[in-house]
């Protein structure tokens, strides 16, 4: 369920941002999908978070180029 919840971010960073980003989270997702563990869970949730503000700073550095 979390990995595809990962695939979903991948997918957006591929429509809307870099591709090496998008190839970062699809490789992430994959890693943390072999280990079903607790401990994977908190690190999708660390993944999430920082997908987030990977995301954030994008769209910042883009605003920054147009105007």
């Amino acid at each position: 369920m979390g990995g595809s919840v990962t695939l979903l971010w991948a997918f957006c960073f591929i429509k809307f941002s870099r591709r090496w980003l998008a190839a970062v989270l699809v490789f992430g997702s994959v890693v943390i999908g072999l280990d079903s563990n607790q401990e994977s869970i908190t690190l999708l949730i660390e993944h999430q978070w920082w997908s987030m503000v990977l995301f954030q700073k994008l769209q910042s550095l883009e605003a920054m180029r147009i105007t």
